[in-house]
């Protein structure tokens, strides 16, 4: 059996930003990535994400990405510090 995987790739053309700066830039990934899947109709489990810094021809991948629930919670303005799970 094979299982196809997908990859959201969005491209920046600034620097990467660093620890937090890309914790918060990685929320729009999970955005991207869930709004692919269901565009696709794939489980997102099936699509990863990352940026692709070009001056420094570099992908970054966030280590974790929130899933559609703690999109919910963050978005509707709910508990701070939602953690991103994998």
């Amino acid at each position: 059996t094979c299982i196809k995987i997908y990859s959201t790739v969005h491209l920046k053309t600034g620097a990467m930003p660093k620890g937090a700066d890309f914790e918060a830039a990685a929320l729009q990934l999970s955005i991207y990535r869930l709004a692919w899947a269901d565009l696709a109709g794939v489980a997102p489990a099936l699509v990863t994400a990352g940026f692709l810094y070009v001056r420094d021809s570099h992908v970054e991948r966030p280590e974790k990405l929130l899933d559609r629930d703690e999109l919910a919670v963050l978005l509707s303005g709910g508990p701070e510090g939602v953690q991103p799970s994998g």
